[in-house]
């Protein structure tokens, strides 16, 4: 079981990888490699390394063609069909609010939000730790969300997308 897991992880981690360089060539396959990226986290079975390298992916995905995320998000405002509006939000920002459902960041209450996330001591020197992770973790999240909340400026369902995600 053990080689099966390492081999459908090397399967996944070589998706990622060839539709990572595709869409440098070719910025129209952004669809395509964000579809890759959804097969590779299911198949990865939950995979903390693939989730993190899926999510990293995503943010350079942004960063490298911020256009494409940023057009569908201004779309969006002037869309007046509200599951047109949806589909657009679900394009830019779906990932990242699927993501950050199925993570456990301990949101049943504040105080174990903060334990989990290390805001209750002082930080260390070391950046490998759970806490330091975890904080990365949110913060790439959240950043990737709120770059497509500066783009929308009419009445969203993005709050919407967001709220189903918190307990």
């Amino acid at each position: 079981m053990r080689n099966a897991t390492r081999s459908n992880r090397e399967h996944c981690y070589s998706i990622l990888e060839h539709s990572e360089k595709k869409i440098y060539e070719h910025a129209a396959h952004c669809l395509a490699m964000v579809a890759s990226w959804k097969r590779a986290l299911l198949d990865s079975a939950g995979s903390k390394v693939v989730t993190r390298h899926a999510i990293i992916s995503h943010l350079r995905l942004v960063q490298t063609f911020p256009i494409y995320f940023k057009v569908s998000a201004l779309l969006s405002n002037i869309v007046g069909n509200e599951t047109l509006k949806v589909d657009l939000l679900r394009l830019a920002a779906g990932q990242v609010i699927e993501y950050i459902g199925n993570k456990q960041w301990s949101l049943e209450n504040v105080q174990s939000f903060i334990i989990f996330n290390g805001f209750d001591s002082a930080p260390s020197n070391v950046f490998d730790t759970p806490p330091a992770t975890n904080r990365a973790e949110l913060r790439q999240a959240l950043s990737c969300i709120q770059g497509v909340l500066r783009q929308v400026n009419s009445t969203s369902p993005l709050a919407s997308m967001l709220i189903t995600i918190l307990p």
